[in-house]
């Protein structure tokens, strides 16, 4: 692999230079090569959204979980029609107002986005950069742009009036999962501590290296356990990168390795927590002989596994309690109105939505509030 670095620090420099520069870069991204470039918030990695094997690319670069849809950068709204149909007059408005900017739109795709980028969805989310650097290299490589990032700095999202976060506490949801071992263990230590020796061993499957949702889910999932006046033991743990393939993976070496001296399992999502469930049952376990294994985001999958017995619990982030806080600030916005008047504003830039445990025992309530 090459890795090429183009200075464009200086953009008041020679044209030629700056503009061959950002001709090379471009390049990158039309030969389904990925590319790291600023955007108003933060690094991303991006790739040509066109074209599969480069999304492709982006999913197996950052863990990404193949399910999980990403977004379109394009350079203006000019672009919108190439890439969407059944266009309303409000997104338009929406671009007018707020693109160049942190505004996600989600429209219907046509037929050119490939299902790669969409999860298979009938949607696409679109946006239009701040960064003049980053508009400038999707205009030459006339190809939308994929990002991959996160959430953005909290100095970086006060440079922007009108920039605004929602989302969820990660650590919230690290407390809630220790939660579910904690009364779990109340509850019926000897259930869990198959040693019989009053400590729990357990192994941590986390995702991305150096994520905050991986160091806070991890941190304060123990930490719960520990201010619960539990005694612990840390088996393992390891990088499965959000993926159900990789934790699979691990955790067949850690049963090698440990046996049945695991006793729970703690993934910092569900795909691993499932993927930590398909090595125990291929490696021959019944249902009653699994280790105590909690993930979190209660995807369709993982209620699934709560309802059959092989996942104990999850945590659930609130998407459509998200989605519904981000039209409901983007309408005020749109209309003048103070945002917060809309949503309940936190420090003036955050909407934080609640975590909440999902078990066998309440598992029926959750589905119905769906």
């Amino acid at each position: 692999m090459q890795t090429l670095y183009f200075d464009l620090r200086d953009t008041k420099g020679p044209q030629k230079g700056v503009e061959e520069k950002i001709s090379a870069a471009a390049k990158i991204l039309r030969d389904g090569g990925l590319l790291g470039i600023p955007t108003e918030t933060v690094y991303g990695l991006a790739a040509n959204g066109l074209d599969p094997v480069a999304v492709k690319r982006i999913f197996e670069a950052k863990g990404r979980p193949q399910d999980n849809p990403l977004i379109l950068t394009i350079p203006g709204q000019q672009w919108l029609p190439r890439y969407c149909r059944d266009i309303p007059a409000a997104a338009y408005e929406l671009a007018r107002r707020f693109w160049p900017g942190p505004l996600t739109m989600v429209l219907r795709r046509r037929d050119n986005v490939p299902d790669q980028v969409t999860a298979g969805l009938d949607t696409v989310g679109m946006r239009c950069p701040a960064h003049p650097l980053c508009r400038a290299v999707i205009q030459a490589a006339d190809v939308p742009v994929i990002f991959f990032n996160r959430e953005p700095v909290e100095e970086d999202l006060r440079r922007w009036e009108g920039a605004y976060y929602v989302g969820a506490y990660a650590e919230q949801g690290g407390r809630l999962q220790g939660q579910l071992v904690l009364d779990a263990w109340r509850e019926d230590a000897a259930a869990l501590d198959r040693s019989g020796d009053g400590v729990l061993q357990y192994v941590v499957l986390e995702g991305e290296a150096g994520h905050q949702d991986t160091l806070l889910r991890t941190e304060y999932s123990i930490q719960t356990l520990t201010a619960g006046g539990m005694e612990i033991e840390k088996l393992a743990s390891a990088t499965a990168n959000w993926q159900r393939s990789q934790a699979s993976a691990r955790m067949n070496q850690w049963l090698q390795q440990y046996g049945d001296a695991m006793e729970a399992v703690f993934a910092n999502n569900d795909d691993m927590a499932l993927g930590a469930i398909d090595a125990c049952l291929s490696a021959g376990m019944t249902v009653e002989e699994l280790p105590y294994i909690v993930g979190v985001d209660a995807t369709e999958p993982a209620l699934e596994a709560v309802r059959n017995g092989t996942l104990k619990g999850t945590v659930c982030n609130d998407a459509a309690g998200q989605a519904k806080s981000i039209v409901a600030l983007s309408c005020a916005l749109l209309d003048g109105e103070a945002p917060e008047s809309a949503v309940e504003l936190e420090d003036g830039k955050y909407v934080w939505l609640p975590y909440a445990s999902v078990t066998a025992e309440n598992l029926e309530d959750h589905l119905k509030t769906e």
